[in-house]
């Protein structure tokens, strides 16, 4: 009897899961399994608002690679939700960038996943590529409303989930609108899409897009974030550097300017600002030619254009001196009075007086 009893057990097992050999294991829902540690999220806005996916790549590696890749490409940024058919699903994957498109498009389609999921094949809010055949997946990504077997094994094996969006996030996936439903062959009034976004505008008004997607990652990942940062430092450390030192240089001129200003504070003088400019460009290596600023106005260093044109000029130790002409006429008028002109009236007066 004993006997009998196992031999009834191992059959009803045997039975209920298909072989003793089979790996497959329920759809699980959202939270109920968790992902390789470092594994991001994908949050993702829409026009009814944002979601996010929670990414299982151990589910479907071959999938889940070309999704994130594209994602981080920016495949799906502003792609258009084009088929909605209420209480199933709903289907998008159609890049809106026309270089972008005619890129992911002309790559290879993705050989199948291994099926793991059985009784049911999915679960609500599952997130999959469609497909047409065996090793036909591309770009189109549908997400499921439904818990059961209508997707993936048998009739479709090419369908594997990925990832999962909680019920919070299918609050506004379910909202896309179903105003255009299915595809025109079972029924419904999805756009045409080789005639472009613009057409959509007219033809299709109150249809629904993505916004951006981007990479999340879940609570208690820090160190991902962490080791991610020092990477993205590490490689980049000569530009880290170079900005350090230009900033410092930067400091350092400034309180040199300052310095200068300080003392001619003390003396007197009158800061001139356009000497800021030639410190900067000597700092540069950079040789200032005035003739380069539309405006440019002398420094008190320099004489100014009519002084130039008007007068005599020279240095006097570090003392810029400047006579004007008028002055030099003044001062060679009354050199001939001196010399010739007064004294001939002076020995006029003497003759006169001899007489």
């Amino acid at each position: 009897m004993v006997r009998l009893g196992v031999l009834c057990v191992t059959a009803a097992a045997l039975f209920s899961t298909g072989s003793c050999f089979d790996n497959h294991r329920k759809a699980p829902g959202p939270g109920q399994e968790k992902a390789p540690k470092g594994t991001p999220n994908i949050h993702c806005e829409s026009t009814k608002g944002p979601f996010t996916i929670e990414m299982h790549p151990e589910w479907a590696p071959i999938g889940a690679a070309r999704f994130l890749a594209a994602m981080k490409a920016g495949v799906y940024d502003g792609t258009v939700i084009y088929r909605v058919v209420r209480n199933e699903a709903v289907q998008f994957g159609y890049p809106k960038d026309p270089v972008l498109r005619k890129e992911w498009q002309s790559k290879p389609e993705l050989k199948d996943d291994q099926q793991i999921f059985r009784n049911p094949n999915f679960h609500r809010g599952m997130i999959s590529f469609a497909g047409h055949g065996k090793n036909s997946r591309g770009l189109d990504l549908f997400i499921t409303f439904m818990t059961g077997n209508a997707n993936g094994h048998p009739q479709a094996p090419w369908e594997t989930p990925f990832g999962i969006i909680d019920e919070q996030g299918l609050k506004a996936v379910t909202s896309f609108t179903s105003e255009y439903g299915d595809f025109g062959s079972f029924g419904g009034h999805a756009p045409e899409l080789g005639n472009g976004y613009e057409a959509l505008k007219k033809s299709h008004p109150n249809i629904d897009y993505l916004g951006k997607c981007e990479l999340v990652y879940p609570d208690g990942d820090h160190e991902v974030r962490q080791v991610a940062h020092k990477q993205a430092v590490v490689e980049q450390p000569n530009r880290v550097n170079r900005g350090n030192s230009v900033k410092q240089s930067e400091l350092a001129r400034e309180q040199e300017k300052e310095s200068v200003r300080q003392r001619e504070h003390g003396r007197g003088v009158k800061h001139d600002p356009s000497d800021d400019d030639r410190q900067r460009e000597h700092g540069r290596g950079v040789k200032h030619d005035p003739s380069d600023d539309d405006d440019h106005v002398p420094s008190r260093h320099e004489p100014s254009a009519s002084q130039r044109t008007s007068g005599i000029s020279f240095k006097l130790g570090n003392v810029l001196v400047v006579i004007p002409k008028w002055l030099i006429v003044l001062f060679v008028a009354a050199v001939i009075v001196v010399k010739f002109v007064l004294p001939k009236r002076i020995s006029r007066k003497i003759t006169r007086l001899d007489f």
